[in-house]
This record gives C-alpha cells, sequence and structure tokens, in this order.
C-alpha cells in the first residue's frame, strides 16, 4: 500500500523530484549506512523526503532526517 502511495506522490512530481528507493535489512544505524549515506543528502529549500515503512524505522528515520537539516514540515511519513 505505501508503494502505490509512493508511486502516486511521484506521478504528481515526476519532473521534479529525485527518489531514492533502499530496500535493505538497516541492521546499522542509517548514518552508519553507506548505501543511505549516499541517497539523503542534507536540507536544501524545497526540498521534500517521503518516508515509508514500520513505525519504529519510520520514527528512527524521520529523526535521521532531522538531524540531516529537514524541517519536520518537509518529512512526510506514509503508514
Amino acid at each position: 500500500l505505501a508503494m502505490d502511495e509512493l508511486e502516486k506522490e511521484y506521478m504528481k512530481y515526476s519532473t521534479k523530484l529525485a527518489v531514492s528507493c533502499i530496500m535493505d535489512d538497516l541492521k546499522k544505524p542509517l548514518d552508519k549506512n553507506r548505501e543511505v549515506e549516499e541517497a539523503v543528502p542534507y536540507f536544501n529549500a524545497g526540498t521534500m523526503a517521503v518516508v515509508s515503512g514500520p513505525k519504529r524505522f519510520a520514527e528512527t528515520a524521520k529523526a535521521y532526517l532531522n538531524r540531516k537539516g529537514y524541517p519536520d514540515n518537509c518529512i512526510c511519513v506514509l503508514p
């Protein structure tokens, strides 16, 4: 379901979005995961991040994005 919602959002803004989808077991903290570090830039005005996954992951990802400078109103957490 979340993948359908993400795809729908992407299609609305496909010419303005850069999408990174990381399919990993994420046993390491996000800031220690090279794939995550390479995929997630520091915040720039006009940037929005979309997170999808289990509640605990979403909370961890949101905190990680906040540390990368993303304000709460620029982070969308899909169920």
